[in-house]
């Protein structure tokens, strides 16, 4: 994707602007053989945990070289010849303020590359290790990722996040080539509810024809991406972050639980940061990063705006269910025993009963502060997990029984765990959820849904998450609940 400024736009903005300072940062690609050099960000409050190239800024009247040997010793402990540092990579950061990155590299260095106190430089690693550059690491700090991977396929010059990836493996003018409507697709999940995410906006499409046939192509489970549950369009330009919600059949939808989960943290990674906010809907979503689970999964803490119950009566057969806005309309009953036929029957009932459908969930106690619940959605079915519909479920499990609706719940369900707590504020009742938010694969498409890249498995990410899905389906079977993933 590109932004485009014509020739009389630009003058305009440039007779009015101010002179423009552009903040200017350092990354050391050291490689041996096919393996990269990288540090794991701690203490410095911006991407700690991450990945990237040593790294530090540069100073006043201080050569490029100057700033790279300086940054190998202070940050590594690593002497540098400065006759031997060249220039690998240029990467133009247009996501916030702006920011120039050099990557430099250098023939040879003395020392072994170690952390070093950070009272003796700008920034701190906990550690540094080497990684193949075509495997990196799933938790990386975006930008970098982006300049490392083009670097790897012969550019020297990249803009982030206006780019299109290149292709790793390429020859080089094959990659330097890209292509306007190459998009990054990355699927997600929370608690196996595989949601996609991809780099563009409504706009990105001639019409809402082709957009909703592009959506259809790439969320089908025959397709070569695998299917999905849905996807997130999302564009990161502003400060903002602006997402949109589809449906895997074309159709729009206000939100999704367990694809915002996986939204937010892409755009954590993407901008380093701890906390970020993404509007979608009208509606301001709040993520924060959560500690991962000792079986390595990562989580995220997602801060939902106000629910609201519905206080009419619902018509028949879901007269003893509750409804709940979250801001899409759930139903929810709680069973004493959990019938999967029973639920499929009132998905498809919904769809005729509710003039703009419902999400039907069934929820069932298991004791000790945990509480099983399965959602069939509207627009996608039977799901392994709905984020939206775990939020709104503990709700109203506190709306039926008056348990308090503070009180931290685990909520299992077919694909996983998650927790769920509501805040009750000036009488509006606002819900938290913290679950996973794992990435399956990274890969580039085209405006069409053709593969354009190759597909990158977070392999980690995912033999982590296998751990803990074993683990929460032995639960499940101790109580009885044998549904199986669909």
């Amino acid at each position: 994707m590109t932004r485009t400024l014509m020739q009389p736009l630009a003058a305009e903005t440039a007779r009015h602007s101010r002179h423009f300072q552009l903040i200017v940062d350092i990354h050391l690609l050291l490689v041996s053989g096919d393996d990269l050099l990288l540090g794991r960000r701690a203490n410095t409050g911006y991407g700690d945990g991450a990945y990237e190239p040593p790294s530090g800024r540069l100073t006043e009247r201080e050569t490029l070289v100057e700033a790279a040997v300086r940054v190998a010793a202070a940050q590594m402990g690593v002497a540098l010849d400065p006759a031997q540092v060249s220039l690998a990579h240029v990467l133009h950061d247009v996501s916030g303020a702006g920011r120039m990155a050099f990557f430099l590299t250098a023939d040879g260095w003395s020392g072994e590359a170690c952390p070093v106190p950070p009272a003796t430089g700008a920034r701190c690693y906990s550690d540094f290790g080497w990684y193949p550059l075509t495997d990196l690491p799933a938790n990386m700090i975006d930008r970098a990722r982006v300049a490392v991977r083009n670097y790897a396929a012969g550019a020297r010059f990249s803009t982030y996040p206006a780019f299109g990836m290149l292709t790793a493996g390429l020859p080089a003018p094959a990659a330097a080539t890209v292509s306007s409507e190459l998009m990054r697709l990355v699927k997600t999940h929370g608690s196996l509810n595989e949601i996609f995410a991809l780099e563009a906006t409504p706009g990105a499409w001639p019409s809402d024809a082709a957009r909703r046939e592009f959506v259809r192509r790439v969320c089908d489970r025959s397709s070569w991406t695998g299917g999905s549950d849905g996807i997130y369009l999302y564009d990161v330009s502003g400060p903002v972050a602006q997402a949109w919600f589809v449906n895997p059949d074309g159709s729009p939808a206000e939100f999704c639980g367990n694809g915002m989960r996986g939204l937010g943290r892409l755009v954590l990674d993407l901008r380093g940061a701890g906390t970020a906010v993404i509007r979608s809907g009208g509606r301001d979503y709040t993520v924060h990063r959560a500690p991962s689970t000792p079986e390595g999964v990562r989580q995220v803490l997602l801060e939902l705006p106000p629910l609201r119950f519905g206080d009419a009566p619902l018509p028949e057969p879901f007269g003893r269910f509750t409804a709940v806005a979250v801001p899409n309309p759930h139903v929810v009953a709680v069973v004493e025993e959990y019938s999967e036929p029973d639920l499929i029957e009132l998905g498809q009932r919904a769809g005729e009963v509710f003039a703009d459908g419902a999400n039907v969930s069934f929820l069932k106690p298991l004791g000790d502060g945990e509480v099983f619940v399965r959602t069939f959605e509207r627009g996608a079915g039977l799901t392994p997990s709905c984020g939206s519909g775990v939020v709104a479920s503990r709700a109203a499990y506190s709306r039926v029984t008056g348990l308090d609706p503070g009180q931290r719940m685990v909520v299992r369900n077919a694909g996983g765990v998650a927790a769920a707590t509501v805040r009750v504020r000036d009488g509006g009742w606002q819900p938290v959820l913290e679950g996973n938010a794992t990435v399956v694969y990274r890969t580039e498409v085209d405006a069409d849904g053709r593969q354009l890249g190759p597909v990158e498995t977070a392999a980690d990410e995912n033999a982590a998450y296998a751990r803990l899905d074993e683990l929460n389906t032995a639960v499940l079977k101790e109580h009885g609940i044998t549904t199986a993933h669909p």
